[in-house]
């Protein structure tokens, strides 16, 4: 039975320069279990809610698709109040890009839905100033418009605030790709979008020769080793794709099954190439999405999956394009560097488990500061835990009073816009003013872990005449830096095929930074002295063991294993200068201790590229030769003027495409080249549904259904 749905006119605003004009688009509700129509949903999350919407009334190819994200509602006034605040700076963020199509999810028009007065409050007076900001001064359209009985039944299902705005539809997220393992085409956007679901399908059914080819040439069962057929590859994960790949060579034969040769040598293919070429061909699109945000001095600071979208065309075959969305985080420069980017207290940090830098994770360093009585600029302090303080941190001093009562300035009586305008900047600027006169960059630190004793130099001194014992807060900074660790935790989770990013800092790399208070002389001082830890160059080239008499009297003798491999591993290397041999002893017992040696090898059991481990290290560790980023530039977005970070990790990782993991030159698949992974998991030939497993088009509600009111009532 065909799906149906009724459309509801829903009334938005698109802002062009100085103008505004009405841009009105319909939701789609459909019957639910209970007999109620409800619109149709792409996705919820914490504090939004996704649903369906076009340009015009029908479901049909005429329609231009849309996504309409409502802010959602919260009963704790601190978290509705936080929510709305992240919902409105995205909007706006959107909103100022939305010439940007390339990159970034376009913006299309925003609005509201019946305003609940009720949901006014001590708390809720700043979230007030926010709806006065945005939506008050729109004339060009009505809340009023917004308000029926389907607006107030959907407001109340999903727990809604009210603001909305539109987007471009996209077809689906790299989360989507990596986790699900239903068909792509089964996604709603395809259930409803028939121009969508028939390309896909249309480009399926013209790839089917290919796709067969390569799977039978690269591709097994992971578990059974055994051939994957189409339907099974359709319902296959993301991850189960990359896992899928063989890791011996393959023998390339023709159409009869006759081996080729080229020189009387026969050809063979590597999987393991293939399959870490797909991976960095999917990264290097992600690494060049991020590359508009930061040629214009902005991070996004929330890089995940989630907000990592795909769009494609319907053409033959589908071009994909990499979009990023979801810029409630995204800061400037000037933000940064002011410090306005910091977590503090019980703040909620951006960022999002898995892909979240450290500095977005760790709470901020509680301390007690004296501020020298010769120089303001200078303080200095006693703890046990201050070894990840480090310059570009920011010191909050809490112990900072003044008599100002309030930092909201309260509407007057018959406010006009230009006032209600004046009044909005005032109460920014007293903030901006509180804020300033207690955050103090730290440009130096000196640390003694021994006596736990610390001194910090700030940019500016501390503005207070208490000198004593003041309570106060190490803040990290989150800003460009949070985004390419965020690249290296993508990067690490497809080229495992899906392990931890965070277990893999964690018991990977975190040793090699001075979060441990480790002595300062064990630390590695570059990226390649990390790498030859971790994948040294010779570690699969045999080596010469001498003393072998010894060997074999200690293997038959000694009841001490740690002292056997010790001396297995001397014998090996006795050219070399005891203090070398014990730094060999030490990185062989890291390297091969249990689970970080599981994190170095992908979930087939295959170690991941040391090339692609070094573009991995130098993403997520910080202010070592060899670093993407360092400290001593402030966190900066570029690597040397006017050349963004992301465009050195753009040229690294297309060296290792041209290179290393070109693809094979002859007897590949052309169509298949790009944009594998997506057309690998998007496969929607089933031989065994009808129609190649299309589903069927949804058909809309008619007039005289049940529930169902003519346009004039809707409206």
């Amino acid at each position: 039975m065909l799906t149906q749905t009724r459309p509801l006119l829903l009334t938005a605003v698109e802002s062009i320069g100085n103008e505004e004009r009405v841009r009105n688009v319909y939701l789609h509700l459909v019957r639910s279990p209970d007999g109620s129509d409800e619109p149709i949903r792409l996705g919820t999350g914490r504090n939004a809610v996704v649903f369906l919407a076009t340009d015009i009334k029908e479901l049909s190819e005429r329609a231009d698709f849309r996504a309409v994200k409502f802010l959602r509602d919260d009963p704790d006034d601190q978290m509705a109040y936080s929510a709305a605040v992240r919902f409105f700076q995205e909007a706006l963020s959107l909103q100022n890009k939305s010439g940007n199509i390339d990159s970034l999810v376009r913006f299309l028009g925003w609005g509201a839905v019946m305003r609940d007065p009720l949901r006014r409050g001590p708390v809720n007076s700043v979230k007030e100033f926010w709806w006065e900001e945005i939506f008050n001064g729109v004339r060009s359209v009505s809340l009023e418009d917004n308000e029926s009985d389907d607006f107030r039944r959907i407001k109340a299902r999903y727990s809604l605030q009210g603001p909305f705005y539109c987007l471009e539809l996209c077809h689906g997220t790299l989360e989507h790709l990596l986790e699900r393992n239903d068909r792509w085409l089964d996604l709603t956007v395809y259930r409803y979008n028939r121009a969508s679901s028939e390309a896909l399908s249309k480009n399926a059914r013209e790839l089917k020769r290919d796709l067969e080819l390569f799977v039978g040439r690269y591709m097994h069962h992971p578990q059974e080793k055994r051939p994957l057929t189409l339907a099974e590859l359709s319902r296959s994960s993301g991850y189960d794709l990359i896992n899928a790949f063989k890791s011996e060579l393959v023998a390339i034969t023709d159409d009869n099954g006759q081996p080729l040769r080229e020189d009387q040598v026969p050809v063979r293919h590597n999987p393991n190439l293939i399959r870490n070429h797909t991976v960095l061909k999917l990264f290097i699109k992600i690494v060049q999405s991020i590359q508009y945000l930061h040629g214009k001095g902005e991070a996004h600071r929330d890089i995940k999956p989630g907000n990592i979208f795909f769009r494609h065309t319907d053409g033959l075959p589908l071009r994909v394009d990499v979009k990023l969305a979801d810029l409630g985080y995204v800061t400037n420069s000037g933000i940064i560097e002011g410090g306005d980017t910091l977590k503090g207290g019980s703040e909620q940090a951006p960022g999002s488990p898995f892909y979240r830098a450290p500095e977005q994770a760790d709470l901020p360093i509680e301390v007690r500061v004296t501020v020298d009585s010769g120089d303001t600029k200078l303080v200095t302090g006693k703890g046990s835990k201050i070894s990840n303080i480090q310059a570009s941190d920011w010191l909050f001093v809490a112990d900072l009073f003044d008599e100002t009562a309030s930092y909201h300035i309260e509407p007057g009586t018959d406010e006009n816009t230009s006032q209600r305008e004046e009044r909005a900047q005032r109460t920014r600027d007293l903030r901006s003013e509180y804020r300033d006169r207690r955050y103090y960059r730290i440009d130096a630190a000196n640390l003694d872990e021994q006596s736990g004793q610390f001194s910090l130099k700030l940019e500016k001194g501390v503005a207070t005449p208490e000198r004593y014992d003041l309570q106060a807060q190490i803040s990290k900074n989150t800003g460009f830096h949070t985004d390419i660790y965020s690249l290296g935790a993508i990067l690490y989770d497809l080229a495992s095929g899906g392990r931890n990013p965070e277990h893999f800092y964690t018991y990977c790399l975190k040793v090699f930074t001075n979060q441990f208070g480790v002595n300062d002389e064990l630390i590695p001082n570059s990226i390649d002295e990390v790498l030859e830890i971790l994948a040294p160059v010779n570690r699969n080239q045999p080596r010469e063991l001498h003393n072998k008499p010894r060997l074999m009297w200690m293997l038959s003798t000694t009841k001490n294993i740690d002292a056997l491999i010790e001396e297995i591993l001397r014998s090996s290397y006795v050219d070399s200068a005891e203090v070398e041999v014990k730094k060999k002893i030490r990185d062989y017992r890291f390297r091969t201790f249990d689970v970080v040696n599981i994190l170095l090898t992908d979930k087939r059991g295959e170690q991941i590229p040391r090339e692609i481990v070094r573009i991995i290290v130098r993403c997520m560790l910080r202010d070592k030769e060899g670093s993407f980023c360092h400290s001593r530039d402030g966190w900066g977005a570029f690597s040397s003027p006017g050349r963004p970070i992301v465009k050195d990790l753009e040229d690294e990782v297309n060296t290792l495409l041209g290179g290393q993991f070109r693809l094979p030159d002859r007897h590949f698949p052309d169509r298949l080249q790009d944009d594998l992974l997506f057309r690998l998991r998007a496969i929607s030939f089933d031989p065994d549904a009808p129609n190649g497993g299309a589903p069927p088009a949804p058909a809309p509600i008619s007039e005289d259904a049940p529930g169902a009111t003519s346009p004039d009532e809707e409206q």
